[in-house]
């Protein structure tokens, strides 16, 4: 089976400099072998402009794969290589990222699931170049009447090569964050339901105008497929 899709994060601001609209793409096909196990791959596209200027284009390839574990596990693989363009003599980022995740469905109502990534960027701007590694684990659960709630913890280490030429050490930071999702599902507007989001995420960092505690509500939708 073809499949396409474009995902856009837009953030706009009334100082032209802290614009960003990034547009990403990916065309590929799917597969499953059998209903236990399922296959996706193809191609990743993108553009960015930022501050009113072309800023890069990213192409990459991406694969997923899921399989059934017993009865009520699946295991996730995913994973992509890509290269960003970027312009104005700006030194290229090659990205390499591996996902692995597992989920555990419980009586029906309940799940439990983990979740681990490393991120590597290579690219001569060293500011820029480095790893990101990190691990959530979360759970969900479906009361009686229909309100869903749902818990993930995370945490995340992210390390940099090259030196601040600003703070003297090559930024390293610890983040670790908490996220908490409700919603209910006879509250349907079509055939999704609306979700509530609250989210807190504390960063400590060796730089310290990088350190920071974000506190987060998000609405959203979402559908149980």
């Amino acid at each position: 089976k073809a499949k396409l899709s474009l995902n856009a994060f837009l953030k706009h601001s009334n100082q032209n400099i802290l614009n960003d609209y990034q547009l990403i793409g990916r065309m590929g096909l799917s597969f499953h072998h059998n209903p236990l196990q399922y296959w996706e791959g193809g191609v990743k596209f993108g553009t960015r402009y930022t501050a009113g200027e072309h800023y890069s284009d990213v192409f990459g390839l991406y694969a997923s794969h899921a399989r059934r574990i017993g009865n009520s596990g699946t295991l996730r693989v995913s994973g992509e290589i890509s290269r960003a363009f970027r312009r104005y003599d700006r030194a290229d980022v090659d990205r390499s990222f591996l996902s692995v995740g597992y989920s555990q469905q419980f009586r029906g109502n309940a799940a439990a699931n983990v979740r681990a990534f490393i991120d590597a960027t290579n690219t001569d701007q060293l500011n820029l170049d480095g790893v990101r590694h990190g691990v959530s684990i979360g759970g969900s659960y479906a009361f009686d009447g229909g309100l869903v709630a749902g818990l993930t913890i995370r945490g995340e280490i992210e390390s940099r090569t090259g030196v601040s030429p600003f703070f003297g050490v090559a930024r390293k930071d610890h983040k670790l964050g908490l996220d908490l999702s409700i919603h209910h599902q006879k509250f349907q507007i079509g055939s999704f339901a609306p979700q509530v989001r609250f989210g807190i995420e504390k960063n400590k960092s060796n730089i310290p105008i990088a350190q920071y505690l974000n506190r987060s509500i998000t609405l959203g939708f979402t559908r149980k497929f």
